[in-house]
């Protein structure tokens, strides 16, 4: 099975309005993370407006894919990164959609949200580095709270 994170964008009008930032956000996420991603037509190294965030790592397991409201961005997705290095990134990107879009966006993962075992603490701890002035998540941010 594997260890996976899910989500699900279940408010288009929020995600059209947080859309930007989290493009914006999601580069930084990448810059800091100092974590090596795969490139080729398929993955980047960058997130765009356009074409989303489309990412893996250079150990190569499953994409992680964000898109832009629309179609292709309603419904439940996930992505199984195995605790490989690239997993920091998703789950700090996610923490962040999470955090901008609320209640429009829901997040979970086989992971636990306060366990020194999962990337869920250091990903926080990045998050804290690059939004310090910002509310950190201090609670379980898994689900549709």
């Amino acid at each position: 099975m594997g260890y996976t994170h899910y989500w699900e964008v279940k408010d288009q009008a929020v995600w059209a309005q947080i859309w930007p930032r989290l493009i914006s956000d999601a580069n930084q996420v990448i810059g800091h993370a100092n974590v090596e991603l795969r490139q080729d037509e398929y993955h980047r190294d960058h997130a765009t407006i356009e074409e989303g965030i489309k990412l893996n790592g250079t150990c190569d397991h499953e994409p992680f894919v964000l898109l832009p409201a629309g179609p292709g961005s309603m419904g439940f997705a996930f992505c199984k990164t195995a605790r490989k290095p690239y997993d920091l990134v998703v789950a700090t990107v996610l923490m962040r959609a999470k955090m901008l879009a609320g209640n429009g966006f829901r997040v979970n993962s086989d992971g636990e949200f306060d366990s020194d075992l999962d990337t869920w603490v250091a990903a926080k701890k990045l998050y804290m580095q690059l939004w310090p002035s910002e509310q950190v998540p201090t609670e379980d941010i898994f689900g549709d709270a």
